[in-house]
């Protein structure tokens, strides 16, 4: 395996730390995008306020947390208690953030107990925003109050009986030195002391908060909860006039936004060398509640509010950089967003978080010995780099990014055509230079399919254009779906395209076929359930597989007239047609004949789900991903050639070549698989998560991955040849064209790179 990571040398004492300058710096990164929109009117500006950062002296620094005790809270407010350079003077706890007062203030009793320091007072806020209604679902607030299912016993303290602002005032005001502050929730305690008692901010060194989303998408949009809201943070969104307030208020700031924390996620190998370090109360504990809630270890979790701690306590896991930001706190699917602009408040920002050394100082803090995490290659060993040949600026990626997992770039005539952030581009290949971009009212979707002179693409908009593929003009649009989208139904338009047709099922159960040059409607066919997969034109057929009424349907291609059917109680998706056979995945594995419809075979496989099938000679190959195996079926008779236990972190294709077929596992792992045996032949592991499909020519394999490299490997070892740092995560699956890789990140960049020359 390859691991390129840096290590927290055994030589240095950590604690021991060394003093930090906080400088006001030109953010190179985020210089760039520090412009104010014009259209932007409800993003507020601050009055012209000179920020100085003071040297911090952080061999003994000071500091009240503001917590709403969420779990990675309790994770940083551990940290802070047994960190010999921090002293916690106080603790407040936010009523509007995850956490009620009653159990929150027992929850943080029993942290002060656990970690012997009863004396640190405690005290709690109000339980509602200073403006609006905005709250926590209630599903993550239970978890919050209940502790996370760990065990909070009623402790022997003296409680503090003052509000949370007034523990607050009474704190700065009777220190003699400056007090810095760390907020890990909505910043609706900090705002009301800002508000109430404005003569105590001279006595504030800084605030270190964990809050918002500046050049990524938000947090708020999920499942399960009815917000829209793509750009917004939890923490400045239960109260965006609070954070306004805060950020208005002309004390320096430093903010960890999600930017940074997306580069530290919560990872099974940091939960085992948990396992193997636990040699103090914190650290027992701390392992405790990860292996009470192992959901947090399966992905998208995340160190929020403890890195703002690592950094705050001055342990060097960060590079800062300085910009300007302004809150938008009116009510709307923007409320909350934090954004770049030339008159807001100057704001330190980290850029680029090393989360080696980030989850070294966690193990060392809390176990109160050095530890270090994998060792980096020698020094001197150096990785040879990829060679940038032009990069495209299409924006920041702050829509809903993931559903373009499955869609690489595409090139036609030398033009790259690709959907991203609602848009869809079309860049010169050669020189990287915009063409054309289509914006329509809604946003642009990941399928899209061409024929000779048009690319077809559907809208959440509930459209389906047909778009010149030279200039992007709209040759011709229809309606298949109304506009209104939600998360039980998403408003999917998933065409495919043969010679003279375009095909396009809908939410309401019904597959069109529309001339591909007109835009008229050729036939309909109804079904009992919705029909927004993609249909599959071959020859004179067209297979469609409908979610609701689970069945396979294939339909003449010219007439629309149904051919015959194929019922189970099991939805199927995307039907794979090979010599004379249709194979499709529900429950089951079934082989149907193409002219009939009569079933061959089946095989039945293990969990519940479909599976993602690759044909490769006389091997059907399913990735069964949500139940956790790989199999190889002989897909002429059904019978198992291999199977394996296998969980892959994405539910792709596999990708084949040779005897050999390439898959990443839930931990992000790359694996060379036999296509004979379902043996590994060989594994890459990167700085971070390969957690997409990757691409293959005669030589190397290509991947991006979540450390924002992306991966050139030799085919037969998996040896890294070269590699290329971007400023993001790579979602994208690379596009390789004379061995030229293009492909995107979520730093809002069109890559085209070669090899080192």
């Amino acid at each position: 395996m390859v691991a390129i990571r840096r290590v927290l040398g055994e030589d240095i004492d950590i604690r021991k730390l060394a003093k930090l300058a906080l400088v006001v710096l030109c953010a190179k990164l985020l210089l760039a995008a520090c412009v104010r929109p014009e259209a932007e009117e409800t993003a507020r500006t601050i009055p012209d306020v000179q920020i100085e950062w003071e040297e911090v002296d952080r061999d003994h620094i000071q500091v009240i947390v503001d917590t709403d005790m969420g779990a990675d809270d309790i994770t940083a407010i551990l940290f802070l208690l047994e960190h010999p350079g921090v002293e916690v003077l106080a603790i407040t706890v936010t009523g509007t953030g995850l956490v009620h007062c009653e159990p929150g203030l027992r929850n943080a009793y029993h942290l002060l107990a656990l970690t012997e320091n009863p004396e640190i007072p405690v005290a709690c806020g109000a339980e509602a925003p200073l403006r609006g209604d905005h709250a926590f679902p209630d599903s993550y607030r239970a978890l919050a109050d209940a502790f996370y299912d760990m065990e909070a016993d009623v402790i022997s303290v003296v409680e503090d009986g003052r509000s949370a602002t007034g523990l607050l005032a009474a704190v700065i005001e009777n220190s003699p030195d400056v007090i810095h502050l760390l907020t890990l929730g909505p910043l609706t305690n900090i705002a009301a002391l800002v508000q109430e008692q404005p003569h105590l901010m001279d006595k504030l060194a800084g605030i270190t908060m964990m809050g918002g989303a500046i050049h990524v998408p938000g947090n708020i949009a999920s499942e399960g909860v009815p917000i829209d809201n793509q750009v917004a943070e939890w923490n400045f969104y239960a109260d965006p006039f609070a954070a306004r307030v805060v950020f208005e208020s002309g004390i320096p700031l430093t903010l960890v936004p999600l930017d940074a924390t997306n580069q530290v996620p919560l990872e099974k190998s940091f939960f085992e060398q948990l396992q193997h370090n636990q040699e103090s109360p914190a650290a027992v504990f701390t392992y405790e509640l990860l292996e009470e809630n192992n959901y947090m270890l399966n992905g998208g979790w995340y160190f929020w509010d403890t890195l703002a701690a690592v950094i705050f306590s001055g342990e060097d896991v960060a590079d800062l950089e300085t910009t300007t930001l302004c809150l938008i706190d009116d009510e709307g699917p923007e409320s909350g967003r934090t954004q770049p602009c030339e008159d807001g408040a100057s704001v330190q920002v980290p850029v680029v978080v090393d989360p080696t050394i980030f989850e070294a100082s966690i193990l060392s803090v809390l176990n109160g010995v050095p530890i270090s995490m994998l060792s980096a290659p020698d020094a001197t060993t150096e990785i040879p780099l990829g060679n940038l040949l032009w990069k495209y600026e299409f924006g920041k990626a702050d829509h809903d990014v993931f559903q373009f997992y499955f869609f690489p770039p595409r090139i036609l005539d030398k033009i790259i055509y690709f959907p991203v952030s609602g848009r869809f581009h079309a860049v010169d290949g050669q020189s990287g230079e915009l063409m054309w971009e289509f914006d329509p009212d809604g946003d642009v979707q990941a399928h899209w399919t061409v024929n000779q002179d048009a690319i077809f693409i559907g809208s959440t908009d509930g459209y389906l254009y047909a778009l010149d593929r030279l200039t992007g003009e709209v040759k011709w649009r229809v309606q298949i779906n109304e506009a209104e989208e939600t998360h039980e139904s998403p408003n999917w338009i998933m065409p495919n395209a043969a010679v003279d047709s375009v095909f396009v099922g809908s939410r309401s159960g019904e597959l069109f076929a529309f001339a591909s040059d007109s835009g008229e409607e050729q036939w309909r066919f109804e079904t009992a359930g919705r029909t927004d997969y993609t249909p599959i034109p071959i020859s004179d057929t067209a297979f469609l597989g409908s979610s609701l009424d689970e069945n396979l349907y294939a339909l003449d291609a010219e007439t629309g007239a149904e051919l015959w059917r194929f019922k189970h109680d099991k939805a199927f998706l995307f039907p794979k047609i090979y010599a004379e056979k249709v194979y499709v995945s529900g429950a089951k594995i079934y082989a149907l004949d193409l002219v009939t419809g009569e079933e061959l075979w089946h095989f039945g496989i293990e969990g519940i789900g479909f599976g993602n099938m690759l044909l490769y000679e006389d091997v059907l190959l399913i990735n069964n991903s949500s139940g956790g195996f790989l199999y190889a079926l002989d897909r002429d008779t059904g019978q198992e050639v291999w199977s394996r236990e296998f969980l892959s972190c994405v539910p792709f294709e596999p990708q084949a070549t040779g005897n050999m077929f390439l898959l990443a596992n839930e931990e992000g792992v790359l694996h060379a698989l036999d296509m004979r045996t379902g043996q590994t032949l060989w594994d890459f592991e990167a700085d971070d998560r390969i957690c997409t499909a990757v691409t293959m020519d005669e030589n190397l394999i290509y991947a991006g991955s979540s450390d924002a490299s992306l991966y050139a490997l030799e085919r037969d070892t998996g040896e890294l040849a070269w590699q290329y740092q971007t400023g993001g995560v790579i979602f994208s699956q690379p596009l390789v064209v004379a061995r030229i890789v293009y492909f995107w990140s979520i730093d809002g960049y069109l890559y085209a790179v070669s090899g080192p020359q």
